[in-house]
């Protein structure tokens, strides 16, 4: 949770706080960097749960069918919501990806997948997720376009 409120930075009242606090905070430029130990956090703690879940019993094969349902639809109208507002690509992304993590995880808990394509649809879902968001950050110029960024200072240093 600390991490969290840090790597909000100058977003949160707290920030400023810290840096009067805790001066050691004050080398420890971009806040946004702790957003890592964020996610590792989350993702430590989502494999704990899902092994409580486990351990603890399955879910009813009704209740994780229908879950998995509700959720499969969530992920449906997620995307079919976000393309028809034009919505950002990830936000699109976010939108799918969860309720289809989500109904995994239920499916897993609920003995209707076992553990190893449980684990072989994760990571097809991860490495789709991830492809998908690169894809959002790349952007094909025209090489006169690019080149012509620097060009007055090229011609200031010439």
């Amino acid at each position: 949770m600390a991490a969290a409120v840090y790597s909000l930075g100058v977003y949160t009242p707290l920030y400023g706080l810290l840096y009067q606090i805790f001066p050691p905070f004050t080398v420890l430029r971009g806040p946004a960097r702790a957003w890592f130990l964020v996610i590792l956090s989350v993702a430590v703690l989502a494999a704990q749960g899902l092994t409580a879940l486990e351990q603890r019993g399955r879910l009813s094969r009704r209740r994780a069918s229908l879950v998995a349902t509700g959720l499969a639809g969530a992920a449906l109208v997620g995307g079919a919501g976000g393309l028809a507002l034009r919505l950002p690509a990830n936000v699109v992304a976010a939108a799918v990806v969860w309720p289809v993590a989500g109904m995994l995880v239920v499916l897993r808990a609920g003995g209707r997948l076992r553990a190893v394509p449980f684990t072989g649809l994760v990571l097809a879902l991860a490495l789709a997720d991830l492809w998908a968001m690169g894809f959002t950050l790349y952007r094909v110029r025209p090489a006169d376009e690019a080149l012509a960024e620097g060009e007055a200072a090229a011609a200031y240093l010439a």
